[in-house]
C-alpha cells in the first residue's frame, strides 16, 4: 500500500429503484437506473482497492444493508460505515471529521459518478497533500466535483452550500482563498448525471468491452 497513513472515503447510494440516481429514470428506468448505479459503484471500488493506494471506506447511505456494500467489503479490503443525515455537506464534513479522528493525514472524498475515473488521478490527490498543498479539488464539467481531499476538515467549506448546482466548485474555491489555503486541481472530469452523459457512457462502456464494470482500463 503506498499511502497507509491516507484515508479513501467513497461516497455511494445504495442502487434502489427509485433512489439512486433519480435523474436517468426517465431514460432507464427504475430498475434499470439502479442497475446502472450498482455498475458504478462496483467499478469505482473495484479500480481504487486494485491501486493499493491507501485504506478504504465505503460510507453507505440510507445505510450498509443492502447486499452489494457487503459483497464488495468480502471482495475487497475496506470498511463500510453509514453516512450521517442532513445534506450533502453535514455528511462529507461528518465523513471527513471521522476519519480525522480515527488517525492518518489525508482524507480522500470521491464520489462514484465519474465513469473514466482513474486512480492515477486519487494517487494524484495525495500526493499533493502529503506535500504543502492544504486542498485538492477534481472539478466536473456541469460546475461541481467528483473528488475533495484535505488535510483538516473545516465545515466552513461544506455549510449553506447550493449542491447540485453549477456553482458549487468555485463556491469552493471561493471559500478556500477566504480560509487563506493553498489547492491543488485535478484535471476537468464529467459526471454521469442526465440523458447526454448517459449516451457519453454507453459509448464508453462500448469502447472498454466488458472489463470496464470490473474496474479495469479500456484494452485490458
Amino acid at each position: 500500500m503506498r499511502f497507509p497513513d491516507a484515508r479513501i472515503l467513497i461516497f455511494a447510494k445504495a442502487p434502489l429503484a427509485g433512489y439512486a440516481k433519480t435523474r436517468l429514470i426517465p431514460h432507464l428506468g427504475e430498475q434499470g437506473t439502479a442497475a446502472l448505479a450498482a455498475e458504478l459503484i462496483h467499478r469505482t471500488v473495484r479500480r481504487i482497492a486494485a491501486a493499493r493506494l491507501a485504506p478504504i471506506e465505503l460510507w453507505c447511505a440510507p445505510d450498509r444493508r443492502h447486499p452489494l456494500f457487503a459483497e464488495l467489503s468480502r471482495g475487497d479490503p475496506l470498511t463500510l460505515h453509514r453516512q450521517c443525515d442532513g445534506d450533502l455537506g453535514a455528511r462529507m464534513h461528518h465523513a471527513l471529521q471521522d476519519a480525522t479522528r480515527r488517525g492518518g493525514r489525508a482524507k480522500i472524498l470521491l464520489g462514484c459518478d465519474v465513469p473514466a475515473m482513474e486512480s492515477a488521478a486519487v494517487a494524484d490527490a495525495i500526493l499533493a497533500l502529503e506535500g504543502a498543498t492544504d486542498a485538492v479539488l477534481g472539478p466536473v464539467e456541469d460546475g461541481g466535483y467528483w473528488l475533495i481531499g484535505l488535510n483538516r476538515p473545516d465545515p466552513r467549506l461544506f455549510e449553506g452550500v447550493a449542491w447540485s448546482t453549477p456553482g458549487v466548485a468555485e463556491e469552493t474555491r471561493r471559500r478556500l482563498r477566504q480560509q487563506g489555503l493553498g489547492w491543488k486541481e485535478l484535471p476537468l472530469a464529467w459526471d454521469l448525471d442526465d440523458g447526454d452523459d448517459l449516451r457519453r457512457y454507453q459509448r464508453l462502456r462500448e469502447s472498454a468491452g466488458p472489463e470496464y464494470a470490473r474496474g479495469r482500463p479500456a484494452g485490458g
